[in-house]
């Protein structure tokens, strides 16, 4: 990135964030949030260090990104978000590697994809991967990158993970039902009688065609995700030990 230097009438360049994405999931750990292997294992630079070393950069969001690592018994890390305004004109954001913005991350042995990346420019639509953008005054970008795969069949993730996932903020309550076949009660415990009715639902459900060859085991449909996960030989319900809410939760 680079900005005009009123001081010298020359220009002062930084760099912004590594930004990576979350490194796929491990066979037997989950994925690496926000660090990935091909940067060396980069992380992150200070965001006080960012705005002191280009005055006119303000990030105003600097986060993991909720819902982009790919669902499985051990799920994909999370990709980053960041947004950031300019108070300067001619501001200049050059990016390289910026991959993952078509093709999503793919999951393994049942586990789902991971979501692709994103980059919007003053709120509005995804503008894709940039080369070198220019930004006026008051301009804010967004970039928000790719997760990692999951690995295994998402209903075979305790229940106790997933509620700690959504309780850290890296899993929504709407993905913890879709992808994982976990209810939440209001207070953020489980609700197991809910998510034992979903998860046998899930197992018991069969797709008209799927996407594979002959010689591949069968495979369902993820429950309201559009994703298919294989129907693995040990695929079965994970135990649902984690005590619920009172019993006025319920689910239908």
């Amino acid at each position: 990135m680079s900005v005009p230097d009123v001081k010298t009438g020359g220009t002062r360049v930084s760099v912004l964030q590594p930004l990576v994405g979350g490194s796929g999931a491990r066979p037997h750990e989950d994925g690496v949030d926000g660090v990935d292997v091909i940067w060396s294992f980069l992380r992150n630079v200070p965001t006080e260090s960012v705005e002191s070393d280009i005055p006119p950069i303000l990030v105003t969001h600097y986060g993991l990104r909720a819902d982009s690592g790919g669902a499985g018994r051990y799920r994909g890390g999370m990709g980053v978000e960041i947004e950031f305004e300019t108070s300067a004109p001619y501001t200049v954001v050059t990016s390289r590697a910026m991959e993952r913005y078509i093709f999503q991350p793919p999951g393994r042995l049942g586990g789902l994809p991971a979501a692709t990346g994103y980059t919007r420019q003053n709120g509005e639509r995804d503008i894709g991967k940039i080369d070198v953008l220019e930004l006026r005054p008051g301009d804010r970008l967004r970039i928000g990158t790719q997760g990692g795969g999951g690995l295994g069949d998402p209903l075979q993730r305790p229940v106790e993970m997933v509620v700690d996932d959504v309780s850290n903020g890296l899993v929504s309550r709407a993905a913890a039902e879709a992808d994982y076949g976990v209810a939440l009660c209001p207070d953020g415990a489980a609700d197991l009688s809910a998510t034992e009715t979903l998860r046998t639902r899930r197992l018991a459900d069969q797709p008209t065609e799927p996407p594979t060859s002959p010689s591949a085991p069968p495979a369902t449909r993820t429950g309201g995700s559009g994703h298919w996960r294989w129907r693995m030989p040990w695929r079965t319900p994970s135990p649902i030990s984690r005590p619920c809410c009172d019993s006025s939760c319920t689910m239908s």
